[in-house]
């Protein structure tokens, strides 16, 4: 006989369905934990956390865990961008070199082709880096930095510095192309525009005002969990080497050693609970609302690119859009790294949703973002009658 999977947080009879999927896709993929959260007009109205947070001491998942969130972090990463555009600190049309320059090389011509590359070409992932043709340099510190116990923020410099001497992959513009470096750079375009540190930035301006406030960027370390985070598994129980810290050189479990969270920040690196997603991805539903954005800011946000006229999914700042027709559109972006699988999603109904999970593949490999998606969107169509509700005063933050 099954065991329960046990729960955590605030049910409701409307969204039993959920409650059914969740319970069931967890015990047909082996699931340590995941969180749920969703929202139906701005207002908060399902949050509960599922399994565990860490199997060994059964302790279990809570609707305010912090889980890494990864590629997530591309979308909040753009929104502070384009808060900096409205507040005239930069233009999307400028050259990225105007604030990058000092990581020019010195000893050699850069790339002509890098010169071209604009802030709007990294948003819409135009900028000329393919790691399919080349790599992802994101995951290849222990090859390109000099000394991979540097601070995390040298690490960065050095980074850039030595994708600058190299030449881009592709025209920039021409083509779009997802790229973590991309984020990377635009995470360090935040610092020196506003003057200030990325995380400070961002939590002040981006988060701290929608009520997002126990988002935080992550650490690499186990020994460096924050309060409230889960524990990360990976589905295979696959060994790496360590790149860094104590363990540095020896096999490691993967989430824990493998590659450097810190310096994945602006394109990776934040933690956050499901509520706090939402309460972001909440943010737009009324741009004339918005305590973030202007509504020019948000139109540039889910815009379509010159480069995608006619598809039906694009590639927009920070997210990935369905144009349904009929000025309706759905907007999602996934993330995913060893022991983290995560999904938010905006649909043109008025409902967000956010999904956490602490492992990162199904049974057949495939990312359980991608598994759950077309689920959760059958189940909440499924719904005849959502429940009035507003979660929010009853949450309380990690």
């Amino acid at each position: 006989m099954n065991r329960p999977i046990p729960s955590t947080g605030y049910a409701s009879s409307e969204l039993r369905v959920v409650d059914r999927l969740f319970s069931d896709f967890m015990r047909k993929h082996k699931i340590p934990g995941s969180s749920v959260a969703i929202s139906k007009d701005s207002k908060i109205i399902y949050a509960r956390g599922f399994g565990y947070s860490d199997l060994e001491n059964q302790q279990l998942v809570q609707p305010n865990s912090l889980f890494r969130i990864a590629s997530l972090s591309k979308s909040i990463t753009a929104t502070a961008i384009l808060q900096l555009m409205d507040q005239n600190k930069l233009r999307l049309d400028e050259p990225i070199l105007k604030y990058l320059s000092k990581y020019l090389p010195t000893a050699n011509s850069p790339d002509p082709e890098l010169f071209k590359i604009s802030i709007l070409h990294l948003l819409q992932h135009q900028g000329g880096f393919d790691s399919t043709a080349s790599f992802d340099p994101m995951f290849r510190l222990s090859e390109i930095a000099t000394d991979t116990q540097n601070p995390p923020g040298v690490l960065k410099e050095e980074l850039i510095s030595f994708m600058f001497t190299r030449p881009l992959d592709f025209v920039p513009g021409s083509k779009h192309v997802y790229s973590n470096f991309g984020y990377c750079l635009l995470g360090k375009i935040i610092e020196i525009a506003s003057k200030q540190p990325y995380e400070d930035f961002v939590r002040a301006n981006v988060l701290t005002p929608v009520g997002a406030t126990s988002m935080r960027l992550g650490r690499t370390l186990l020994c460096d969990r924050a309060d409230g985070e889960v524990l990360y598994y990976d589905e295979r129980k696959q060994k790496s080497k360590a790149i860094f810290g104590p363990d540095k050189g020896e096999m490691v479990d993967s989430p824990y050693g493998a590659w450097c969270l810190e310096v994945m920040d602006s394109h990776g690196g934040w933690l956050a609970s499901a509520i706090d997603l939402v309460r972001f991805a909440s943010a737009f539903d009324d741009p004339y609302a918005c305590r973030i954005l202007s509504p020019q800011g948000i139109h540039q946000m889910f815009a379509r690119p010159k480069l995608d006229q006619h598809a039906d999914v694009y590639g927009a700042c920070g997210w990935f859009v369905r144009d349904l027709g009929s000025n309706r559109r759905n907007a999602w972006h996934s993330g995913a790294l060893a022991g983290t699988s995560t999904l938010l999603v905006r649909r043109h109904d008025s409902l967000n949703w956010a999904i956490l999970f602490n492992t990162r593949a199904a049974k057949n490999a495939e990312y359980l973002s991608a598994v759950i998606d077309p689920l959760m969107h059958k189940a909440l169509n499924s719904i005849k009658c959502y429940p009035t509700i507003n979660l929010a005063d009853e949450i309380e933050s990690v």
